[in-house]
């Protein structure tokens, strides 16, 4: 009899974490589409290469990428090598401008400006949840979140 009881604690208790892991996961669902449609609505101190104005109706896309991430790395040649259809922002997540330029030496060529983001304040506010991940803009609102460069095109 008692073990009985004890099982079925313990399917109780199994039970009760499906549910809170499930919560969980619908609960990241809704703010993953409440992000969509949202827009840049603060200016984001962006260093520009080449005194280039930003125009925010534009296509544009926040890459958060950092120094320190291999992966980064590896993404970041496949990235380089596509023709650009729209503005690119490097956001350099956790990172410093000069790690980066040193870890990304022709960043200049492929980005149109920078944001560093050293206490990651601007990835949080976006849902960002690691690197390298890709937000894109269409009249200033997200349109697509991508964690893949493959994923783009």
């Amino acid at each position: 009899m008692r073990r009985k009881a004890l099982y079925c604690l313990a399917m109780v208790l199994l039970m009760a974490l499906f549910l809170i892991f499930y919560e969980s996961l619908s609960v990241n669902k809704k703010n993953n589409v409440q992000q969509i449609g949202r827009s840049l609505e603060h200016q984001l101190k962006i260093t520009t290469f080449s005194n280039l104005e930003i125009d925010y109706q534009q296509p544009l896309g926040l890459y958060f990428m950092a120094s320190w991430c291999h992966t980064c790395e590896v993404e970041y040649q496949q990235f380089k090598a596509h023709q650009h259809d729209r503005q690119w922002i490097a956001v350099l997540y956790f990172d410093q401008w000069p790690k980066a330029k040193a870890s990304y030496p022709d960043i200049e060529k492929v980005f149109d400006g920078y944001v560093v983001d050293q206490d990651g304040s601007v990835a949080l506010d976006w849902g960002v949840r690691g690197t390298p991940e890709i937000l894109l803009f269409e009249r200033g609102l997200l349109a697509r979140r991508v964690m893949r460069v493959k994923d783009l095109w």
